[in-house]
């Protein structure tokens, strides 16, 4: 029960109460005008109590509505801390063979090395030099070379070169004594067909 429909009751209540005691005058006239106030009041009060007495029974359950248009999207948030490097992982299998390369080219190389050693045995003066010479094979170069005597207290080996274009080596001893020396220098040359 609103609270419009309270003060309607109200009203009509108060008005039945002021008739009643006129209705009543002829048999008690002094009751009602005695205090005619605290009786509107009494029913007021009884009125009210027996309003609040009243349990309001809830209806039934109303069906449920249709929903709503779908919403703005939102703004996007703020990007979030980086996280933390995970750990390493476990090293992976082996990848398969890989094919077989193509074979190299048959020209170019060295083939047919050989060691050939040349000697002189002479007599060689007090400050004097003597040299020995060796050539590679025909159609050989020379891919290296050194020399060696077998007076290294006298002589000393004080230059020792490719000849030529590479077609030999030469070897150079220098005596550094006062005295004649006799003595065997050799020259020595790595030779191969270069192609």
């Amino acid at each position: 029960m609103d609270r419009k429909k309270i003060a309607i009751v109200a009203i009509t209540l108060a008005f039945a109460l002021l008739a009643t005691p006129a209705m009543a005058a002829v048999q008690k006239p002094s009751d009602w005008w005695k205090n005619p106030f605290e009786k509107i009041w009494n029913a007021l009060l009884n009125l009210q109590s027996q309003i609040s007495s009243i349990q309001l029974i809830p209806g039934p359950k109303g069906d449920q509505g249709p929903a709503g248009p779908q919403g703005d999207q939102g703004l996007p948030g703020e990007t979030g801390a980086q996280g933390i490097q995970g750990e390493t992982g476990p090293q992976g299998p082996a990848g398969p063979m890989g094919p077989q390369g193509p074979a190299g080219s048959s020209t170019g190389g060295i083939s047919g090395y050989e060691v050939i050693i040349a000697e002189n045995t002479l007599a060689i003066g007090p400050g004097m030099n003597a040299s020995a010479f060796v050539v590679c094979p025909s159609g050989k170069k020379v891919l290296g070379g050194g020399a060696l005597t077998n007076q290294p207290d006298s002589l000393f080996l004080y230059t020792s070169y490719p000849a030529g274009e590479d077609v030999g080596w030469v070897a150079w001893f220098h005596n550094y004594t006062n005295n004649t020396t006799t003595a065997n220098i050799r020259a020595k040359a790595i030779c191969a067909i270069v192609e």
